[in-house]
This record gives structure tokens, sequence and C-alpha cells, in this order.
């Protein structure tokens, strides 16, 4: 219910804020190569993410970037156990599903009469959807052994177009870890030191 009203407030500012010139809206939605850190063994997986929001024009350089994000982050990572006699394998698939907030500062190389190639960096929030995968071959539900709330950074360069199309590339790093062990429940000596990562290509529209 939280994740919820969150995501209802963020769209109500920027809904009260649309009659505004300097706003415009934006979706988009691409391709996503993600991994864990701190881990051995990581692999690369692909997922997808989809985003909706609003920007506010600061000045003719300058806008902030904010709404709702959703992203399927699959990854993969070994872990080996050594706190029993013999040394214990795990391997684990997990997809994490988060519905994200990205606060997001544009710098533009040109006014933005002219629009065109721009940066952007800022903090994201992430909320905990639904975390499932496997556990050595075997179906496993991650939800209770992984944060429901982690944080990001987010860093990018992109490309608008005048006719409202966009291009985007942007690498997202975990801040916080994204998993936790709670009282020795299954998996056995879950990691939870790992941050999650990813990087996207996207294409959109604004409006």
């Amino acid at each position: 219910m939280k994740k919820i009203l969150i995501a209802i407030m963020c769209l109500a500012f920027i809904n009260v804020n649309a009659q505004d010139k300097k706003w415009t809206f934006r979706a988009d939605a691409g391709l996503v190569l993600s991994k864990v850190s701190t881990q051995t063994d990581n692999g690369v997986r692909t997922g997808v993410v989809v985003f909706f929001g609003g920007q506010y024009q600061i000045n003719d350089y300058i806008g902030i970037q904010t709404g709702l994000q959703y992203a399927h982050t699959p990854a993969k990572f070994k872990y080996v156990d050594f706190s029993t006699t013999t040394p214990e394998t795990y391997n684990y698939k997990i997809n994490y599903h988060r519905l994200s907030i990205p606060v997001l500062v544009k710098g533009y190389l040109m006014p933005t009469d002219k629009l065109g190639l721009n940066i952007f960096a800022g903090p994201q929030v992430d909320f905990a959807l639904k975390e499932d995968g496997s556990t050595n071959g075997y179906a496993a539900d991650f939800d209770e052994v992984t944060r429901g709330v982690t944080l990001s950074g987010v860093i990018g360069i992109g490309y608008d177009f005048k006719c409202g199309l966009t291009l985007a590339l942007s690498q997202t790093l975990g801040l916080t870890g994204v998993n936790q062990s709670i009282n020795g429940k299954y998996p056995a000596n879950f990691p939870n030191t790992s941050k999650l990562n990813y990087a996207s290509l996207r294409i959109g529209w604004r409006f």
C-alpha cells in the first residue's frame, strides 16, 4: 500500500504542474544488462526497463526529471559457504522486480529550443515488488531475503530530438545491499553484501 501511495503522490505532483510550459512528459523503454557485485562467478543477464514521468526545465540548460520506473533486472552468482566442514556451493539466479523513483539533474549542451545532447545524474529509490528465481536449479522465492527498499545512483548520457524522440544510455549503481539474511532462513547463509548494478539503453518520446 505504501508503494502505491507514493506512486500516486508522485503522479499527482506532476499532473498539478502539467499546465506549466516548463513541464514536459516523457516515456521510454529499453533493455538492461544487470549483475550483482561482490560475489564470485558473476553473470550478466538481460532484462527490461519502462519509465514514465515528467521533466521540469529550470533554465535553457538545466532540467530536473522524475517519475516512476519499473525494471526487471535478473542476476546470477555463485556463493561458496566455508562455514561447514565440507564447503558447500550455492548457484543463485534471481529475478529482481523493482519500482523506482529517480530524481535526475539533466544538463544540456545546447539551449532547450535546440535540445540535443545531454548528460544526467542523480539518486534513485527502489522498492521491491517480487523476487523469485532458483537455487542450484530448484525454484525459490527470495522475497524474504531481499531488502524491500534500496538506494541507487544513476549516471548517463542522452539525446533529445526536437520532434520528441529521446535516446538514453545510463548506468545504475547500487548504493545499498540488495540482499539480507533473516535468522538463517533459506537459502542458507545468503550473502547480504551484494549490490545490484545495471546498464540500460532506452528509446522514448517526449511530449
